[in-house]
C-alpha cells in the first residue's frame, strides 16, 4: 500500500526523475559479468579495466509508458469522473506548450554558464561578472517557469471538488517529500569555477604557527 502510495506520489509532483538509480558494480578481469538489471548495462573499456555496470536511461516510449500508468493510478487515487479526467489532460496538454520553450530556454542559459565557466582563456574577474549576469538572467527564467506552474496548478485545482483537493494536498506533499529525499540540488548555482593560477582568491589559506 505505502509503495502504492508513493507511485501516485510521484506523479503529482512537477518534476519526475530518478528512474534509474543502478550503481556500478566492478567485476574480475577475465570474469563474466552477471546479467545486469533493467536499468543496467554492462561496460569494459579496456581488457584491463575493471567490468562495471552503468545506468541506461529509459528509452522515450518507455517514459511515455510510465507516465500514463502514473497519471491514471493519480486519477483513480483523487475519484476523478470521465469529464474531469478530459479536463486534467487538456490541462495539462496546454502546461507543457507553455512550459516546453520555458525550458528550452533555461537549458540554452544553462550551457552558456557551463561555456564560460570551462573558459580558461577568459580572466577570473571578466569570468565572474559574465556569470553572475547569466545567472541573473536564469534567475528571471525559473521565475517565468514556476509562475507558469502555479497557473497550470491553479487550473487543475478549479476543477477539483473540496473532498478531492483535500486528497491532492496531501498526494503532492508526499511527492514533495520523496523528491527532497533522493534529489541533491542542481544548476548553475552549484558548479565549481576553475581555479586559476595566480589569483588570490583561491590560494589556501597559510598556515598559523
Amino acid at each position: 500500500m505505502k509503495k502504492q502510495f508513493l507511485t501516485i506520489a510521484l506523479a503529482a509532483t512537477v518534476v519526475i526523475g530518478g528512474l534509474c538509480t543502478a550503481e556500478a558494480v566492478p567485476c574480475k578481469v577475465g570474469e563474466t559479468p552477471k546479467a545486469p538489471a533493467p536499468c543496467q548495462k554492462v561496460e569494459c573499456e579496456t581488457p584491463k579495466a575493471p567490468c562495471r555496470q552503468v545506468k541506461q536511461k529509459p528509452t522515450p516510449e518507455q517514459m511515455k509508458a510510465m507516465m500514463e500508468k502514473r497519471i491514471e493510478e493519480f486519477n483513480k487515487a483523487l475519484g476523478l469522473s470521465d469529464e474531469q479526467v478530459a479536463k486534467a489532460k487538456e490541462i495539462r496538454a496546454n502546461g507543457h506548450n507553455k512550459m516546453k520553450p520555458l525550458m528550452e530556454k533555461k537549458k540554452a542559459k544553462i550551457d552558456e554558464i557551463r561555456a564560460v565557466m570551462a573558459d580558461d582563456n577568459m580572466a577570473v574577474k571578466v569570468q565572474d561578472k559574465k556569470v553572475e549576469t547569466l545567472r541573473a538572467e536564469l534567475k528571471v527564467i525559473d521565475q517565468d517557469i514556476r509562475q507558469a506552474r502555479r497557473d497550470n496548478e491553479k487550473e487543475f485545482q478549479a476543477i477539483l471538488t473540496d473532498e478531492q483537493k483535500v486528497k491532492y494536498a496531501q498526494i503532492k506533499e508526499e511527492g514533495r517529500k520523496h523528491f527532497r529525499q533522493h534529489h541533491k540540488p542542481q544548476g548553475p548555482e552549484n558548479f565549481r569555477h576553475r581555479t586559476p593560477a595566480g589569483d588570490h582568491r583561491y590560494r589556501p589559506a597559510p598556515d598559523k604557527k
